[in-house]
């Protein structure tokens, strides 16, 4: 086939970007094995160039009309991805790459190219592993649908947060509930049976708006129709592995449901254009003319953005130095304990340094844990902002998060959750420590990476927890914690010393 055919530039083009940032590619395959969410990703591309391939008869009848004026869009998009990797966001840098792949389209075969292949293009964007955020307001919705399902049956239940309990039973709402996952999937598919089913834009509009809202409410039907069986079972079923089946078998159920309801509206497919009464040929066309010019602009753009990045990523020759962070034995009237009253303890991934220390005050009646996570240089799978340092394992540890929000301890925001595991419940204040900077937002946190990078500040920084039982009322816990905070601020001093 010639080499000039303009479906063969324009799928060798969509792979050319990925294969020129293989890290961030790597990123996101990494992200699809690895979290079932996710899984779809190995599926995106495939999808993007079988969308091209079918209208491949009309895409080489275009004719090729390069643009390097499209580049100065390439260039902020460059920018945003040397920040993503200087503060090591990962979905900023995946995010940047695929807005790259439109733009060297356009930029070398025009826009016209652009246009007729726009959807297949914006498609990709399924391939970002987004969506993560998503799972707090998702299971607080979950729990909230499902208890007032359950209180409308007439069975008495009472809710703690993403706890509620019943006669027969405890239940609780995890990560793996919270229905992301049917989401995200909803919208993957959703999105191209929308784009092949319908031909007149609003229909595709209100198709996805569908797509998103009735895996959220399926969710909530499906936590509460399991909590029904295991009620009305005595427990017996739906109560362990099970009910994930039963998920994803009815998820699949509803999905049929929805495509069914959707093709009742399905516009006929538009014909083939013709030419003189007989189907347009798949004949090669030429490339555009002066077309070396914006291939030397692009290749060149991507150099420079691609060394300037390394140059700046270089880390100081002391960067595998041990840290030295250390914490006192007593702040003010805490004094050190050996012992707490629960075994609970943050997730830090991979820190130069793990510092804990229990405290206890007026004669053991009040007790707390400190946590601090130090990390002397910012690094792939060593960092302080980072969503591999969690305050519980979702999946198989003992501690549920049931609650999360922002506190305030006088001179600081600090995230304050409510963590159980059975009938003990603890409240825990964390936030992060860059250079000597306290920030409670992990936006705010990489940010003020980004800010001390260019400014040749420290580059050092923790995740700081502090942990005490909820005996009473969650006020008095606050207080407790409130207090040794302000003691803390003031004599603890993270600072890296070689």
């Amino acid at each position: 086939m010639n080499k000039f055919n303009n479906t063969w530039l324009l799928m060798g083009l969509i792979l050319l970007i990925p294969a020129v940032f293989p890290d961030t590619t790597w990123s996101m395959v990494k992200v699809w094995a690895v979290n079932e969410t996710f899984t779809h990703g190995f599926l995106v591309f495939p999808i993007s160039l079988w969308l091209i391939w079918q209208d491949r008869t009309q895409i080489n009848q275009i004719t090729l009309t390069s643009n390097p004026l499209a580049l100065v869009l390439a260039i902020p998009v460059l920018a945003i991805w040397t920040l993503g990797a200087l503060v090591d966001i990962k979905v900023v840098q995946q995010l940047a790459l695929i807005t790259l792949i439109p733009l060297t389209v356009w930029t070398l075969l025009g826009w016209n190219i652009l246009r007729a292949v726009l959807f297949p293009l914006c498609y990709l964007l399924f391939a970002v592993p987004l969506g993560q955020e998503l799972i707090p307001p998702l299971m607080d919705f979950t729990a909230d649908f499902t208890v007032a399902l359950i209180r409308l049956s007439g069975v008495p239940v009472y809710q703690d947060g993403l706890y509620f309990t019943l006669p027969s039973g405890n239940w609780s709402v995890v990560e793996e509930c919270s229905g992301v996952r049917y989401l995200i999937a909803s919208l993957a598919l959703g999105t191209i049976y929308a784009y092949m089913v319908y031909q007149k834009l609003y229909k595709r509009i209100i198709f996805f708006l569908f797509a998103c809202a009735i895996p959220i409410l399926a969710n909530g039907l499906r936590a509460y129709m399991i909590v029904m069986i295991g009620h009305f079972s005595g427990m017996k079923y739906a109560v362990g592995a099970d009910h994930l089946l039963y998920g994803w078998v009815f998820f699949g159920i509803v999905i049929f449901l929805m495509f069914y309801i959707g093709g009742i509206w399905r516009d006929p497919q538009p014909e083939l254009p013709v030419s003189n009464g007989k189907p347009l040929s798949n004949s090669p066309t030429s490339l555009p003319k002066n077309a070396l010019v914006p291939v030397i602009m692009l290749a060149t753009l991507l150099t420079v953005t691609k060394l300037f990045t390394a140059y700046l990523m270089d880390p100081p020759a002391d960067e595998f130095k041990p840290a030295y962070v250390e914490v006192v034995d007593q702040f003010g009237d805490w004094h050190k304990r050996d012992s707490l009253g629960f075994d609970w303890a943050p997730i830090f991934n991979n820190p130069d340094r793990h510092l804990n220390q229990g405290y206890e005050h007026d004669n053991g009646k009040e007790t707390l844990r400190l946590d601090i996570g130090y990390f002397r240089y910012q690094r792939d799978g060593a960092e302080a902002v980072s969503s591999l340092n969690r305050l519980s394992d979702p999946y198989g540890g003992d501690w549920k998060i049931i609650a999360s929000r922002t506190s305030h301890d006088g001179n600081h925001q600090v995230q304050e959750t409510e963590i159980q595991k059975g009938g003990q419940k603890i409240l825990v204040w964390s936030w992060y420590r860059v250079g000597d900077q306290a920030v409670a937002n992990s936006t705010e946190a990489k940010l003020r990476q980004l800010a001390n990078k260019f400014l040749s500040q420290r580059d050092d920084a923790s995740m700081i927890t502090l942990a005490t039982e909820i005996r009473d009322e969650v006020a008095t816990a606050r207080a407790r914690l409130n207090q040794f905070k302000l003691l803390l601020d003031q004599d603890v001093f993270l600072a890296p010393t070689h």
